[in-house]
This record gives C-alpha cells, structure tokens and sequence, in this order.
C-alpha cells in the first residue's frame, strides 16, 4: 500500500486540478455567446483560442456572410471548448489527459500574452494572472498525475473519498460547536432573566 497522507494530497490535488479544469470550460462557453452578441464584457478563468474563434465568427458576420458567419464562429469555438470538456471527462479514468489539457491550456496562454503584449492594457494583465491561477493548477494535477500513476484508481478514489469525508466531518463538527454556543448563550440569557425577576 502507497503512502495514505501522499495519496490524499495528490488525489485533492488532482481533484482541484479537474475542478479548475471544468470552470475554465464554464467561463470559456459564457464568453463565446458574450462575445457573439458583442457585449462589452467578458468573464475571466477562460480559454483564449475559442474566444478568438468567436470573434472571428462575429468578424465573417461583418465581412459579409451575417448569421452565418456568427455559426461559423460559434461551431469552431465550441469544438475548441469541446476539447478542454472532454479532456476534463477523459481524465477521471485516464489522468494523463490532465497533461494534455495543461499543454493545450498553456498555448492558449502563451497566445494571449502575446495580445496582452501587443495590447497593453492593464485589463489583459489581469485577465494573465487568471490563466496563471488555472495554469498553477493545471501543473498541480500533472504533478499528481505523476505522482499517482502507480496507484490504483480504487486507491485514490478511497484516498478522495477519505478526504471529503474528514472535511464533512469537520464542517459538522463546527455546525455542532455553533449550535452548542447559541445553546449555551440562550440558557445563560435566560438564567439572567430569572435573576432578574
């Protein structure tokens, strides 16, 4: 049997990874429509190619092509989109798709720092220092991925399993204190009554 405490840590992290993973994937999909509709704003913790995508969609709509060319962009950003989701699926069973996410996550990166660059908005930067949050959990989940391939899946969905087991029981266990305290609080409130009266 491996390390229980290393298991349990790489597991969480690994989950974490995921979790990221799926937002990003979330973000990713509300930013294209918001693109397409040419909104003003856009969410950040998204992927950059399938946004660009979008707006080349919104472009072959100017250019002439109209509804279709926002079909067009539409269908391509989504298959990009599409890949991050089912490398987000691909990876509960085969956890090396994690490392291809963080590949394909850090071109997308390193595609937007080059408009971060060419643009020079403090906007941009902002929205980087999201991609290095989800590129800091992406390398995470490599890292334990890594770490867990020679452990079975059993293994690391108990070691998962343990772990939201230990915080559901500490989030009990504080429901439990802040009930005890409103309890006490109240026979206390009401013993000062009864001196009182």
């Amino acid at each position: 049997m491996n390390n229980t405490i290393d298991v349990k840590k790489y597991a969480v992290n690994f989950s974490r990874s995921r979790a990221n993973l799926l937002a990003v994937v979330g973000f990713t999909i509300i930013n294209i429509f918001l693109v397409l509709f040419q909104a003003d704003w856009q969410f950040l913790f998204s992927a950059t190619i399938p946004t660009l995508l979008a707006a080349f969609g919104v472009l072959l709509s100017y250019e002439g092509l109209g509804v279709i060319g926002l079909v067009i962009g539409a269908v391509l950003a989504l298959l990009g989109t599409g890949f991050y989701l089912l490398f987000y699926f691909l990876s509960k069973k085969y956890r090396v798709f994690i490392l291809i996410a963080m590949v394909l996550f850090a071109i997308d990166t390193l595609i937007f720092l080059v408009f971060a660059l060419a643009v020079a908005d403090a906007g941009a930067f902002i929205d980087l220092a999201f991609s290095g949050w989800v590129m800091y959990y992406l390398i995470i989940g490599t890292i334990a991925w890594a770490k867990l391939r020679n452990v079975s899946a059993e293994e690391v969905e108990a070691a998962h399993q343990s772990v939201a087991n230990e915080e559901a029981n500490t989030a009990l266990n504080e429901i439990s204190k802040v009930d005890s305290d409103e309890k006490e609080a109240e026979e206390k409130a009401v013993e000062d009554n009864e001196e009182k009266a």
